[in-house]
């Protein structure tokens, strides 16, 4: 994320990683890109990455809606980059040997509890679901 260091955690390898979070697919790919030209081929592929905002969807004491620029921005980064990691990892695994189990990857995805309680549950249950869907 831009706050994080992760443009300078990508040194190391000669490459910056780039600022995933806002569900630029081309930043994406380049930063897979970086892990399979260390690595050779792609492997594993974590999402971990969340956002949340604590906002109640309507405030009868303020008269105020939630933002709904807030929200979209939530679902960007939470679902639809969860998402796109998912399809361009899947592309290039696809291009990887299969392992004596016939597996080319693995991708993880992660989701709070809040997948199944509190506010965020329509967010993360569908990163709960995009799981089961894609395994």
């Amino acid at each position: 994320l831009s706050t994080s260091h992760g443009d300078s955690s990508g040194d190391p390898w000669g490459d910056p990683c780039g600022d995933m979070s806002q569900g630029d697919p081309m930043v994406t790919l380049a930063a897979l890109g970086v892990a399979q030209k260390k690595f050779g081929r792609l492997d594993l592929a974590v999402n971990c990455a969340g956002i949340g905002i604590a906002v109640k969807t309507y405030n009868s004491k303020k008269d105020k809606v939630h933002d709904l620029e807030d929200f979209q921005r939530v679902i960007n980064v939470n679902l639809v980059g969860t998402f796109n990691v998912i399809r361009l990892s899947a592309q290039l695994m696809s291009h990887n040997k299969p392992d004596a189990d016939g597996h080319r990857g693995l991708v993880v995805n992660t989701a709070s509890v809040a997948a199944f309680e509190g506010q965020y549950c329509r967010n993360n249950s569908n990163i709960a679901n995009a799981t089961c869907l894609s395994s």
